[in-house]
């Protein structure tokens, strides 16, 4: 048992995907699924993943083969412009809350399962969820509230002023700021 650590040098092009296949964390380059690493579930404490200084990187995290974040997961962007993108269908979850109270970093739990993220300069949600929340920190003073699209996409974007921006997929039953 152990922390599968993905590190900077893992990255190639600048785009990564975790994703569950049967009872394995699969981690893979996206531009070209080359295979960074594969680890048994059973065998996983905790998953870091590092990304690369003054690079673009993007953390795609895959549902359509189930829950990968069993364990949960850390993402530590470097410098540059880094995302996250939370995608692949599975059914609704039930909650979907966001934790941005402490500057720089933003904890996004799945039902209950957690993604740690921090040097991050933008999610992008595109799970469902029956309720999803956010909980904004003392130094977020000023926040945007927009849409993404066109009214009829069914997504949001909520924007804090020199931080980070999370765009999502409505829920099905309700939307909770906590400011």
């Amino acid at each position: 048992e152990g922390e599968l650590n993905i590190g900077p040098n893992d990255w190639g092009s600048g785009s990564l995907t975790l994703s569950l296949a049967g009872n394995r964390l699969l981690v893979r380059r996206t531009d070209t699924a080359v295979e960074v690493a594969s680890v048994a579930i059973a065998e996983l404490t905790s998953v870091m993943i590092v990304g690369r200084d003054a690079a673009d990187d993007e953390l795609v995290i895959d549902f359509s083969g189930g829950l990968p974040l069993l364990k949960g997961v850390t993402f530590a962007g470097g410098t540059g412009s880094d995302t996250v993108q939370l995608s692949g269908l599975i059914s609704s979850a039930t909650s979907i809350h966001d934790d941005l109270t402490t500057e720089g970093t933003v904890v996004t739990s799945v039902d209950g399962k957690l993604i740690t993220m921090t040097g991050l300069e933008r999610l992008v949600d595109m799970l469902s969820s029956v309720n999803r929340s956010v909980t904004l920190g003392a130094t977020a003073d000023r926040i945007t509230f927009s849409d993404v699209g066109s009214s009829a996409d069914g997504q949001s974007r909520l924007a804090l002023l020199g931080g980070s921006t999370i765009e999502f997929r409505h829920p099905t039953g309700g939307l909770t700021v906590n400011a």
